[in-house]
């Protein structure tokens, strides 16, 4: 074969992979609002700590339940049934878990403890996010 041959397979080779993957290193909107979600607790941990102020904490607890809310319709049966520690009855679940303990949480933000919403985030942890993270996150 001549470069010039040898050139243009290798050409041709290199756009087809790029072809069967448009989407490849971008992240899933599941990952994206688990990504938030995190954030989110990281505020919620500095607001129980003092490091953060009431308006940063009673945004990160509403945009918290606000992505609780949308666990379900991200993780439909076939979704699901792709992620290794996750089944669709824990994905159908996760709304109600999350809700159950971030709306207490809410409370004790809105009324501004501190201390109060530091344990009821550990529950949210535990038993909100660890409902579908059963092996940590």
């Amino acid at each position: 074969m001549t470069a010039r041959r040898l050139l243009l397979c290798a050409l041709l080779a290199l756009g087809a992979c790029t072809d069967h993957a448009p989407h490849a290193g971008q992240p899933t909107p599941q990952a994206q609002s688990m990504q938030r979600m995190l954030g989110d607790v990281q505020v919620l941990r500095a607001f129980a700590r003092g490091q953060a102020d009431h308006a940063a904490a009673d945004a990160a607890v509403s945009d918290l339940l606000l992505q609780s809310d949308q666990i379900t319709p991200l993780f439909p049966p076939a979704t699901a049934a792709q992620y290794v520690d996750l089944t669709p009855e824990t994905a159908r679940g996760g709304t109600a878990a999350m809700r159950a303990v971030v709306e207490p949480l809410q409370s004790a933000v809105r009324a501004g403890d501190r201390t109060q919403a530091g344990l009821l985030l550990v529950r949210a942890e535990r038993d909100g996010c660890g409902y579908c993270h059963q092996h940590g996150y």
